[in-house]
């Protein structure tokens, strides 16, 4: 069971320079049963939204998240917007005429990597420093599931409309000069009944 679960929720960045940040800390560590599990969920980005690219912390970024059934993201502006991940599973759906849809908008890029960048407080200190922490986990889109200790394959969908990318990268997983490099690329693990 995941540690957090968050049903038919929508989330928003609304203000101007702020990030949605949801991670699972100690991501590369943790199994990926206690990922926190997104079912049926809606990540907007408002109007008065803009990003700072001298933050490292911008946009949404996901560390240690599972998604399931309907995931979409809405870009309601007229810029492009980053969504950022490291250890991410997208579920896929045992029903092949229902399968799970991770759904982007326009303008929209989709970067997968082995790192990520937090704000950590130190309270031995009184000081907050920036941490870039490994994950090296694989993007996993349909991953196969067990039922009755049987392998079964799912379905998944990963919707990308034109003007929208994916990208997987080495270096450190947020645009911010002087990030750091990885030693390999991501591993990206599609299942065998995904559709992009």
């Amino acid at each position: 069971m995941s540690a957090n679960v968050f049903d038919e929720c929508t989330f928003t960045v609304n203000h101007a320079k702020s990030p949605i940040y949801l991670f699972t800390r100690d991501a590369a560590n943790v199994d990926t049963s206690k990922y926190a599990l997104f079912k049926d969920c809606t990540f907007n980005y408002e109007n008065n939204h803009v990003e700072d690219y001298n933050n490292t912390l911008n946009g949404i970024v996901f560390v240690g998240c599972k998604f399931q059934g309907k995931t979409t993201f809405n870009n309601n502006t007229s810029e492009v917007k980053n969504i950022k991940a490291a250890g991410v599973i997208l579920n896929g759906s045992i029903e092949p005429c229902t399968p799970s849809l991770f759904k982007l908008d326009k303008n929209m890029i989709f970067t997968y990597n082995n790192s990520h960048s937090y704000f950590d407080y130190n309270a031995g200190t009184g000081q907050t420093i920036l941490v870039t922490a490994s994950v090296n986990k694989p993007f996993n889109i349909g991953p196969p599931t067990t039922i009755n200790s049987i392998p079964t394959l799912t379905y998944a969908n990963f919707e990308i409309p034109d003007g929208s990318t994916f990208r997987s990268s080495v270096h450190e997983n947020y645009y911010n000069p002087g990030g750091v490099l990885s030693t390999s690329p991501p591993e990206i693990y599609i299942g065998e009944k995904a559709a992009f």
